[in-house]
This record gives C-alpha cells, structure tokens and sequence, in this order.
C-alpha cells in the first residue's frame, strides 16, 4: 500500500535522528525516551505499510508522525537538561561569579542564555510550532556553545577549586593544632596549680606538725 504521508515521516525521523546525534556529542545518557519513540514511529510505519484499509492506514501513519515528533523534542529536551547540568556542576564547584569572570569573561550573560533556554524548555510542550522550534535550537547551540567554553577552562576552575580546599585543609589543621597548643596549655597552667595546692597544703601540715610538735615541748618545759 502507499503511504500517503511517508516524504514527511522520512523528514520527521531525519530530523529526529540529528536531534539525536546532537545528543550524543553532550552524553550518551537519558537517550531512551527518544529512541523508544522512534521505535513506536517504526512499529506504526510498518502497520500502516500493512493496512488493509485507508482508515487504519492513515491512523497509523499519523501516529508514526507524532511519534518521530515526540522523539525529536525528547532528544532536544535531553540536550537541553545535559547541558544546563554541565553548567550546574560548574557552578557547584564553589567558584564566584566574579572568579568565574576572569575565566570567562561573558560568564554573566551566558548564565542569562542558560537560563532563558531553561525557560523556553518549561513552557515548550511539543515543538509543532516552527518558532518556537527555531528558539529552541538557537537555545541549544548557545548552550553548546557554552559548554565549549566551559570545557576550555575546566582544568583551571578545578585547579582553583582544589588550591581552595587545600587551603581550607591547611587552616583547619593550623586550628585544630592551635585548639590542641591551647589545651595543653590549659592543661599545663591546671596541673601547675594543683601542684602548687599540694606543695602549699603540705606546708600547712607540716607547720600544723611544728606547731603541735612545739607545743608539747613547751608544755613539758612548764611542767
């Protein structure tokens, strides 16, 4: 049987696919949503070569084309995430805004685009509009974009992150040393005055001895 929609299912699956192959170039995770609806396009692309009739042809076919539209936007929205991630573990390394400034320096208005194609990923629940579509893919090269700038200076904002924490190591160290010095010596000036207390009431006893001592001897005297 001939498909009445296959010039635009081949489109919507070529588009589909580079959609994909964009992904790849971020991570090779969180793929399956996508492929999965490639696979579903497949499968109805294959049901509807093997209707029997123009209805259920076309039911399939139709399903075919919102299965490879679905998949395209699961794998833009997958760049998208990926991407928006790879700023995010960035930013958790503990590095200013000021500090990262001096790595990149339109680090500010980077962080604006990012946040503006989050945005655009919110609101956008399918990308049957063309618009919205082009918005979408004018956000995602300005994050890949990013992301190249971000893998350029990597290796120096973990270095500056590491100087940081061996910094941060060294200072607690000295504290925990000097809060050690300072209980021995809390330590040192207590045992010094219990020491002190025990020379002194050893005196007492013995001029408390004396005294007694003395006394019975002047006692004997007078008698």
């Amino acid at each position: 049987m001939i498909l009445t929609h296959s010039s635009k299912i081949k489109s919507l699956y070529d588009e589909a696919e580079k959609a994909l192959k964009l992904y790849e170039r971020v991570t090779l995770s969180n793929l399956a949503p996508a492929l999965n609806e490639l696979r579903y396009a497949g499968h109805h692309l294959l049901e509807a070569l093997n209707a029997t009739d123009d209805e259920a042809r076309e039911m399939h076919e139709n399903r075919a084309i919102g299965h490879c539209e679905r998949a395209k936007f699961d794998a833009k929205e997958a760049t998208v995430i990926s991407l928006l991630e790879c700023i995010a573990d960035l930013r958790s390394l503990g590095i200013s805004a000021d500090e990262m400034r001096a790595f990149i320096l339109e680090w500010d208005s980077l962080i604006d685009e990012a946040s503006a194609a989050r945005a655009l990923l919110e609101r956008q629940g399918n990308i049957k509009d063309s618009d919205t579509e082009e918005q979408l893919d004018m956000a995602i090269q300005k994050l890949l974009d990013f992301r190249d700038r971000i893998l350029v200076v990597e290796a120096d904002v973990i270095s500056l992150r590491n100087k940081r924490e061996e910094e941060a190591r060294k200072i607690e160290e000295f504290n925990l040393l000097e809060k050690a010095r300072a209980e021995n010596e809390a330590n040192w000036v207590r045992e010094r005055k219990e020491d002190r207390r025990y020379v002194f009431s050893v005196i007492l006893a013995v001029i408390s001895i004396a005294l007694a001592v003395l006394g019975i001897v002047l006692t004997l005297k007078a008698d």
